[in-house]
């Protein structure tokens, strides 16, 4: 297994012109603005998670944040886990380029990590053509944002299996 560059990764999917789709975005610019220390880096992704392999590869815990239809009314939180995504293929469909789940699995070829990847997802309202999240989705934000209490817990269980 190749060292572990971040305990970490915070990685933020979607398109910012096509409105609730670019929530995971949204949330990245608010979590860069604090200090997280190196071993926790929060990154845009986009569309495009191939590109970001290296860092993918390199990190003990992949978190994903994206626009997630799952069915609820808009503004509903979602954490699925990799267990979700090997129970049912329709949780979640990729608008993607190249498939989350693809990176994830060439990355483990390349490196062994991530360990482990979860996804919080916000139900969208809007996915038109509009740069601003719809007003329900962007009031969301706030409870998702009080979930990286979730997030250092697990930093702390990585520490405590991992060393450098």
């Amino acid at each position: 297994m190749n060292k572990i560059k971040y305990n970490i990764l915070i990685i933020g999917l979607g398109n910012l012109i096509m409105s609730d789709d670019g929530v995971g975005i949204h949330v990245i610019k608010k979590l860069q603005q604090e200090n997280f220390g190196e071993r926790i880096l929060a990154l845009e992704v986009g569309t495009s998670p191939l590109y970001y392999l290296e860092e993918i590869s390199k990190a003990a815990k992949v978190i994903v944040i994206d626009a997630v239809k799952g069915g609820e009314k808009p503004g509903s939180i979602y954490r699925l886990t990799e267990e979700d995504f090997k129970s049912s293929q329709n949780i979640i469909r990729d608008f993607h380029e190249y498939s989350l789940l693809n990176v994830i699995k060439l990355a483990r070829e390349i490196t062994g990590l991530p360990v482990n990847f979860m996804v919080y997802g916000i139900e969208p309202k809007n996915l038109n053509l509009d740069q601003k999240l719809s007003k329900i989705v962007s009031k969301s934000l706030p409870n998702l944002l009080k979930l990286r209490t979730n997030w250092a817990d697990a930093q702390s269980s990585i520490n405590q299996n991992f060393t450098d």
